[in-house]
């Protein structure tokens, strides 16, 4: 993230301006190349798998259960692929553009956070899940700090611009873009858990129709001249200059690849847990992000070191200082989404007797009892086991695993007296 940031508010000299530095644009090439690189995932998979072994063959018997039967299981993979691979290459120009058009890096971080609104959303009209009063709650709260993020940070940017007019124009993009990768998400969700055994394949052939999409966009939007948010006017894309200006800026050429292999590995690494994990539980993690990089930004600004990741502090009322309340209203409504409750923090006596800050959990019952234990249980999954090597972690696990089952145990045995 902090990579693809520093990317965009990069300058180097190109094929364009008559040899004035410029910054970095090309969205498209960008995306183009992650593509392309996600295509060979399958082909060297293939390549260095192993022999197949017992627990192999298992694995094969479990994926049989998953082959299609129908003609519309035939169709529905193909047709998943084809709307969140669309959606994806949607998610990277708009998120590209966001950032050349004037957002600060600490507002693409804060918006990042937005994905998680987005996606309870679609998980209750696509998927069909249940939100109850405090995670609905929870959603208001965390686009309240969005709101606040981006009249902290959201100024100049653009030239023509006063330095406290607030810009609108990057976070608008940068809002679209986490809507469509929220939509990403859950169609990528759907097809792992339903259609798709192989993560990896799914990945590749999603990067096959991307290379034609984008490719189809690159050849219509190479001779088509835009006028940049720096005052320059260049081609909507132009990979001969990506050549150029990495040739003529190493640092850029670093950050660009530094940039590629972050995306490519995290995506395998998103898709892999999506078996594991739902998409809503992986985009709880991206506030955990927001905190250190606003740290970082206004750090870098402080020692005048490194400055395309560098963000001024504006003073004033409406300054960068209501970032610290925007981070910890972000953070308070991802606790209470994550928990369920209004106040998912307080500080009460554990149950050594030692007084310490404590989440609050809703109680579950019922349907969603059964549901939280099956997420539980999965933490002995080998997956999560070579992940989490914490003695204290697996004995917390098992110790609310049995909370559980004791609780569903006395309401089966309440409602077998019952009916007796």
């Amino acid at each position: 993230m902090r990579t693809k940031s520093c990317l965009f508010h990069m300058e180097a000299v190109g094929r364009w301006d008559h040899g004035h530095p410029y910054k970095f644009s090309y969205a498209l090439s960008l995306t183009m190349t992650v593509f392309l690189l996600k295509m060979l995932l399958a082909p060297i998979k293939s390549c260095s798998k192993k022999p197949t072994s017992a627990k192999d063959e298992v694995d094969d018997d479990d994926d049989a259960e998953l082959a299609p039967k129908t003609i519309l299981d035939h169709i529905m993979p193909w047709v998943l692929l084809v709307v969140f691979t669309t959606f994806e290459m949607l998610m990277a120009t708009l998120s590209s553009l966001g950032l050349l058009y004037g957002a600060p890096t600490t507002v693409f971080v804060v918006f990042k956070s937005s994905k998680a609104v987005f996606m309870a959303l679609m998980s209750v009209v696509i998927l069909g899940r249940r939100l109850n009063a405090p995670q609905w709650c929870s959603l208001l709260v965390i686009s309240s700090a969005l709101l606040l993020s981006t009249v902290a940070e959201g100024k100049g940017g653009k030239k023509g611009k006063g330095e406290h007019e607030v810009n609108l124009e990057g976070p608008m993009l940068l809002l679209l873009s986490e809507l469509c990768h929220a939509m990403m998400l859950i169609f990528q969700e759907i097809a792992v858990r339903q259609y798709w055994p192989n993560p990896v394949s799914l990945l590749s052939w999603s990067a096959c129709f991307g290379v034609f999409l984008t490719a189809c966009s690159m050849y219509k939007s190479r001779s088509i001249f835009v006028d940049l948010p720096d005052g320059g006017r260049r081609p909507f894309d132009d990979p001969a200059d990506v050549l150029y200006m990495m040739s003529t800026s190493p640092a850029l050429a670093f950050c660009l690849i530094l940039n590629v292999s972050s995306h490519l590995t995290s995506d395998v690494a998103h898709i892999m847990i999506l078996k594991h994990i739902s998409a809503l539980a992986r985009t709880l993690c991206d506030t955990l992000k927001m905190i250190m990089m606003w740290l970082l930004g206004k750090a870098f600004w402080l020692l005048a070191i490194l400055p395309p990741l560098a963000e001024p502090w504006h003073p004033g009322l409406l300054g960068s200082w209501l970032m610290i309340p925007a981070i910890g209203a972000v953070v308070y409504g991802m606790l209470m989404f994550k928990n369920a409750v209004f106040v998912p923090i307080i500080y009460a006596k554990d149950e050594d007797g030692v007084w310490r800050l404590q989440e609050v959990m809703q109680e579950v019952e019922g349907e969603d009892a059964a549901e939280v234990e099956e997420v539980v249980t999965n933490m002995d999954d080998p997956f999560f086991m070579e992940a989490f090597r914490s003695q204290k972690l697996k004995k917390r696990n098992r110790r609310l695993l049995n909370k559980l089952k004791a609780k569903n145990m006395i309401s089966n045995l309440k409602g077998a007296a019952a009916k007796a």
